[in-house]
């Protein structure tokens, strides 16, 4: 997907502007090795949840990997890809301390 096909993407989706740059900025799925073309970033706390579309709480993930998020969970999946737990458990940590 070209920059100008995320962008078209993100704007009928009404995506915000900063999950927009987070997808243009990363094009290639953030587990160690893997290499390929990220699809749509994942929340790793969801929007509903009160997830941001900040990097914080983005993960950009290839289509296979993405899928494999949803199926397993984020503890699982983060088990599996350590260098991305620390990033997924500070996410989840962030919603701990708003609910306090």
């Amino acid at each position: 997907m070209t920059t100008d096909d995320i962008i078209a993407y993100c704007g009928r989706k009404r995506y915000s502007l900063s999950y927009t740059r987070y997808w243009c900025d990363a094009v290639y799925c953030e587990v160690p090795g893997c290499g390929s073309l990220s699809d749509a970033p994942h929340h790793i706390r969801t929007r509903g949840a009160g997830g941001k579309d900040d990097a914080g709480n983005l993960l950009a993930l290839c289509v296979a990997h993405h899928r494999a998020i949803h199926t397993e969970g984020a503890d699982t999946f983060a088990a599996r890809y350590p260098a991305l737990a620390g990033k997924i458990r500070a996410a989840r940590e962030a919603k701990k301390s708003v609910d306090k």
